[in-house]
């Protein structure tokens, strides 16, 4: 199944701002994509495996990956640091207080090069695995990531590589959040950490 979401997920997703370097300098045009879909999913049970994999669900999960990767992934690459007021509308609050730690450097982008030309986050389709209660209630999904960003800076291209698990549930609004992770982020090009980070799996919810 392939989810396409809003304005920041899908095929094309451009937001031309229009940067130019001074006349002795190359011109780039700053922009930003954007390209998740789900991939396969599977539901378990606590008591058996199988059942349906809501597309409302899909939908809503591929919605907070999305909006997780514009504001911990591109608006660092852009701005410097995460668009922390949008963090709180991807992560619960468990979750929001772990990136206070180790695990920030992990899940969060910041500290990098400026990019000055297009920055683009991939990844392979996403498998959505689902895990519902007795009455059938979807109250946990793991998203399998391998998200892939690239861009351009003064100093040349850099990639950030994060790939693992993210669960997420939903909140009491029924907003579908990020409450844990299993993840190791890789870092490289002119400017950035050679050493790969990573985290061990928790969930903050306690769900």
């Amino acid at each position: 199944m392939v989810v396409v979401i809003g304005p920041i997920i899908g095929l094309g997703v451009y937001l031309l701002l229009g940067l130019t370097g001074d006349s002795a300098g190359p011109t780039y045009s700053a922009s930003e994509s954007v390209n998740l879909t789900a991939g396969p999913t599977a539901m378990n049970t606590v008591s058996f495996s199988g059942g349906t994999f809501s597309p409302d669900v899909s939908a809503a999960v591929m919605t907070t990956l999305g909006a997780y990767a514009e504001s911990a992934m591109v608006t660092p690459l852009r701005k410097g640091k995460p668009a922390s007021a949008a963090l709180a509308n991807v992560f619960d609050a468990p979750a929001l207080a772990r990136l206070s730690g180790p695990d920030r450097a992990v899940v969060l982008d910041e500290g990098l090069p400026r990019a000055v030309g297009k920055i683009d986050v991939s990844s392979p389709p996403i498998p959505l695995t689902g895990l519902a209660d007795a009455s059938g209630n979807t109250i946990l999904v793991s998203a399998d990531v391998k998200l892939t960003a690239k861009a351009r800076t003064e100093k040349g291209v850099i990639g950030v590589t994060r790939v693992g698990t993210f669960v997420l549930a939903p909140d009491a609004s029924g907003i579908w959040k990020i409450t844990g992770w299993t993840l190791t982020t890789d870092r490289r090009g002119p400017g950035t950490s050679v050493a790969p980070t990573t985290t061990g799996a928790k969930e903050s919810s306690g769900k």
